[in-house]
């Protein structure tokens, strides 16, 4: 079921999104590496690295757990979140960040927003689960902290669920080819394919079974 936005939900997708970038990411690349994070409870988080160490966003706090202790912070500034993770405040040297990391600024998270923001990635992830299933070869179901989308690959094309930017400010799921020529009909809609908005699953009857069949429809579209 999916809930109306609030006012406060594009605040809070940039705030969280700015820890995924400068903390959460940061934490893994210094650990592995590497900086795919996951859908979590609550939210978002990394996969376990190091010894079982996993930080994750659980509505407006920050969690840290390692070798079976837990421990709570709430998101205040980048500052405090990085001091808690213990690690050094800042984006990985990987990719540029799309959100400011100015240590001081409040961290303007709304606990309702933000438990929107986690059920849409927990609907992403359900029907990204059930499309890889189905296509064997598909890149690992990664949310990547540059764009805070979650998303995979296939048959040269991408398929995900954005929590919104500057192009559509709500949320959507996504589908495009990678070759510019293939973008034509259905996948012309917006730069880079097609979209269906949070809007319009909210408007759904079924919007998980909506959802499904946007991503069925777009897979059997650009299948080679």
């Amino acid at each position: 079921m999916l809930h109306e936005l609030p006012s406060t939900f594009g605040r809070t997708r940039v705030a969280l999104h700015a820890v995924a970038e400068h903390v959460l990411a940061a934490a893994r690349y210094r650990a592995e590496g590497r900086i795919g994070l996951r859908p979590t409870a609550g939210g978002f988080g990394t996969p376990a690295f190091g010894d079982d160490e996993v930080l994750r966003i659980d509505g407006d706090e920050l969690v840290h757990e390692r070798a079976g202790a837990v421990r709570r912070a709430p998101l205040t500034t980048l500052a405090a979140a990085a001091a808690f993770a213990g690690v050094p405040l800042g984006a990985p040297p990987v990719y540029t960040p799309l959100t400011p990391g100015d240590p001081e600024t409040p961290l303007l998270v709304d606990l309702a927003a933000a438990g929107i923001l986690a059920e849409w990635y927990a609907l992403g992830a359900a029907v990204l689960d059930d499309l890889v299933a189905g296509h064997p070869g598909a890149a690992e179901l990664t949310l990547w902290p540059e764009h805070l989308d979650l998303a995979t690959s296939f048959a040269a094309a991408n398929f995900g669920a954005s929590p919104g930017d500057g192009a559509i400010a709500e949320p959507y799921l996504y589908a495009g080819p990678w070759d510019e020529t293939r973008r034509t009909g259905q996948f012309a809609r917006r730069p880079w394919g097609d979209a269906l908005t949070y809007g319009e699953l909210l408007g759904a009857t079924d919007p998980r079974a909506a959802a499904a069949e946007f991503f069925r429809t777009a897979a059997a579209a650009l299948a080679p």
